[in-house]
């Protein structure tokens, strides 16, 4: 893993931010009403939110150095140790290992959501649908995005697939993922986003390429191009990645 970029300071990793946008107060799901505006804006700048992550993030159990010293194969089986196989299920129904099927190969960016919310969690969707449109081709080819649900007691994959199709975020390459809360919770705390309270959970974006062992927090605030451009970024560095181990004798570098 890529320390620098992990460590890196909001402002150094969103620069392009100009403001924040607020949603508006709405009704929860149980019938009261929850302003997660104020919630939000507070979990944007909540120093506990990134220490977690970035405590998370340092986990993984290679830096940027000695990533470079292992091969593909031994990258590979570091990233699936860490993150897990863990069992979940794909807004479409089908049964999914988080690590293998999901991040494998590809430059990932990973939201947070649940199918009740009716604020934070659609207009991060809405940007990340125009950091999709954005990437273009490279999106579904280079690119996956996964959202996860911080809700698996009550988000099952229907509701999931209802909240992609509401927010125009049914695409190939975007899985949206529920399960059985243990599942789902295990993922979640190697995330560094893991919950107990719904309406407060972890907003931001994470960026990464396993492959590369790089990764990067990006706030729910940043513009979609800001956000595509961190992808296209590490898009460049995974075909890098693929031409040098492709090379023929080639070796980890020093």
């Amino acid at each position: 893993m890529d320390t620098r970029d992990a460590n890196t300071g909001d402002a150094a990793n969103c620069a392009a931010v100009k403001r924040r946008v607020a949603p508006r107060p709405s009704q929860g799901s149980s019938g009261r009403v929850v302003n997660r505006s104020i919630r939000w804006l507070a979990a944007l700048g909540s120093m506990r939110w990134l220490a977690a992550l970035a405590v998370a993030l340092a986990c993984v159990p290679a830096t940027g150095q000695q990533q470079g010293k292992l091969t593909p194969a031994e990258r590979d089986a570091r990233a699936r140790d860490y993150f897990t196989d863990t069992v979940l299920k794909t807004h479409m129904g089908r049964s999914v290992r988080f690590y293998s099927d999901t991040m494998r190969g590809k430059v990932v960016a990973i939201s947070f959501m649940f199918a009740g919310c009716g604020d934070a969690c659609p207009l991060i969707t809405a940007k990340l649908v125009h950091a999709k449109n954005d990437l273009g081709e490279a999106f579904g080819r280079e690119v996956r995005f996964v959202s996860i649900s911080v809700d698996p007691l009550h988000d099952r994959p229907e509701d999931l697939a209802k909240f992609a199709r509401k927010f125009d975020a049914d695409h190939p390459g975007w899985l949206f993922l529920t399960g059985e809360e243990a599942n789902v919770n295990q993922v979640l705390k190697k995330l560094g986003a893991y919950t107990e309270s719904v309406e407060n959970h972890f907003t931001g974006i994470i960026v990464g390429s396993p492959a590369q062992g790089r990764w990067k927090k990006v706030r729910p605030d940043a513009p979609a191009k800001a956000i595509a451009e961190e992808i296209r970024h590490l898009v460049a560095g995974e075909i890098e990645t693929r031409k040098t181990a492709a090379a023929p004798g080639a070796v980890p570098r020093p």
